[in-house]
């Protein structure tokens, strides 16, 4: 059919054994993600899942710190940057997290969709006016920098 796959490294496609998908060996009619609307966002399931999170760094070797640095969100970015997926996409949360300022809201309250609570409505609303992120010049050369490593792989 042509239809692109989707990917989320949380959630690996039926009949993987693994626990968490591995990025470099998604295929070329895949879009990959670490994290999307119905999934904790990044930074908020490696803080509130420690054996989740040790059972990751012994696969990925990113570190094992309890809290998402912005280095542990760079080398995740880059798995899914790196991978032979057609597009890598990455919801703001987990961009965001790639600043130790904009990350200190706490990780929970970014949560987009909580599928399993017909309560938690899409409530989420960024904290960071959008004119701002373009103005931090240091983070626009970070994403950027994330981006461009593709062109070495």
């Amino acid at each position: 059919l042509g239809i692109l796959g989707l990917r989320i490294q949380r959630m690996p496609p039926v009949g993987e054994s693994a626990e968490f998908g591995r990025p470099h060996t998604y295929s070329y009619l895949t879009v990959c993600s670490p994290s999307c609307h119905d999934t904790m966002t990044t930074r908020a399931w490696w803080e509130e899942d420690a054996d989740r999170r040790r059972r990751y760094d012994e696969m990925f070797g990113v570190g094992g710190d309890a809290t998402c640095t912005p280095e542990v969100m760079r080398e995740i970015l880059k798995q899914h940057v790196s991978s032979p997926s057609v597009l890598a996409i990455f919801p703001i949360q987990d961009l965001l997290a790639l600043d130790s300022e904009y990350a200190k809201r706490p990780a929970l309250e970014e949560t987009i969709n909580d599928p399993t609570n017909p309560k938690h409505y899409w409530r989420f609303r960024l904290h960071v006016r959008c004119e701002d992120l373009l103005a931090n010049k240091a983070f626009v050369k970070e994403v950027q920098n994330i981006i461009a490593d593709r062109a070495h792989y």
